[in-house]
């Protein structure tokens, strides 16, 4: 796995162009489930080309804290993407999703803020 995210690196670097290493869930992949490993992944490359993406639906299976490893891991977090325990917009399951958000706001300085990765819930109002 290293040597052919090496040479994508490579191309990435030579074509002004980041990727991006997500941490998932141990129930989808056997490596890289917690922000902890994708970023001692990402340090191996010692590239500004490569950087963390945290999806806080991994998250809240994976993280003890949401909050606590959004802040931790900022330095290298090229994106967030937003769901809920259940894979629905923020609010519409049980994380708490004010407390990511807010860090996401304050301690990362969103310019174009984070993306919300859930499907429209059809039938329901806003909450």
């Amino acid at each position: 796995m290293v040597g052919s995210f090496r040479c994508c690196l490579e191309e990435a670097e030579r074509c002004g162009v980041q990727l991006c290493v997500e941490a998932i869930k141990r129930y989808e992949a056997d490596f890289l489930n917690t922000a902890a490993e994708a970023v001692s992944f990402i340090e191996q490359f010692g590239s500004k080309q490569v950087g963390l993406l945290l999806d806080t639906f991994h998250m809240g299976i994976e993280e003890a804290c949401l909050t606590g490893t959004i802040g931790k891991y900022a330095e290298c977090l090229f994106d967030v993407h937003l769901a809920d325990s259940n894979r629905l917009a923020p609010d519409w399951g049980h994380l708490d999703s004010p407390a990511y958000r807010g860090t996401c706001r304050h301690r990362l300085q969103w310019i174009t803020g984070p993306r919300v990765s859930a499907p429209a819930q059809p039938g329901r109002g806003s909450r």
